[in-house]
C-alpha cells in the first residue's frame, strides 16, 4: 500500500513459524514478504481479533503497516534474546522513520517494555504528534477469555 496511507503502525514481538503452506504460497507467487506476511497474519486467529479491532476504527489492511521488533521466527516462539533484539532494533526504528505513523499500535507487555512503558496494558499514551496503544497480546487475551474486554477498551479510544 501507500505508505501516506497508512493509519495504524502495529509492533508484534517476532513472526510466528512460518508453515509448509506458507512456503508453498512463496514458490507460486513472486515472494514480497510484507504482503505475504499481512495476507498470513489476517487468516489466523489474531489476524481475526486485529481485523475485529480494525473494524471499530473503520480501518482497513490496507491503512495498516505490521511489522515485527523481531524480523525472523524465534524457534519454539519464545521470548527473543538481547542480541536478536540488537539485530533487529535499527529496522524497526528505520520502518518508523520512513512510515511516520500517527498511532501505534502495541502487542503485549515485552512490545510496550521495549518502547519504554514500564505500565501493563492495556493503556493509551499521547504525544503531541502520536497516540500508543497497548493491549495486551492478542494470544494471551485469547487464551484467558479476555477479547471482550479488549474490544470494549479499543471501542473507547480513537485514533489521531
Amino acid at each position: 500500500g501507500n505508505l501516506d496511507q497508512i493509519r495504524l503502525f502495529i509492533v508484534g514481538i517476532n513472526p510466528g513459524p512460518w508453515s509448509q503452506e506458507d512456503f508453498e504460497v512463496l514458490k507460486r507467487v513472486n515472494f514480497n514478504h510484507r504482503e505475504h506476511y499481512s495476507i498470513r497474519i489476517k487468516s489466523c486467529k489474531i489476524g481475526e481479533f486485529l481485523t475485529k479491532g480494525l473494524d471499530n476504527w473503520s480501518i482497513s489492511w490496507e491503512n495498516v503497516f505490521l511489522t515485527n521488533i523481531v524480523k525472523c521466527a524465534t524457534p519454539r516462539v519464545r521470548v527473543p534474546k538481547d542480541s536478536e533484539i540488537a539485530n533487529c532494533k535499527s529496522y524497526l526504528i528505520q520502518q518508523m522513520e520512513i512510515v511516520k505513523p500517527l498511532n501505534y499500535l502495541l502487542l503485549g507487555n515485552f512490545v510496550a517494555r521495549e518502547f519504554g512503558f514500564s505500565k501493563s496494558p492495556p493503556f493509551v499514551f499521547d504525544t503531541p504528534s502520536e497516540r500508543v496503544i497497548a493491549i495486551s497480546h492478542p494470544t494471551y487475551l485469547r487464551k484467558q477469555g479476555l477479547e471482550d474486554s479488549i474490544y470494549r477498551f479499543l471501542t473507547e479510544v480513537s485514533l489521531k
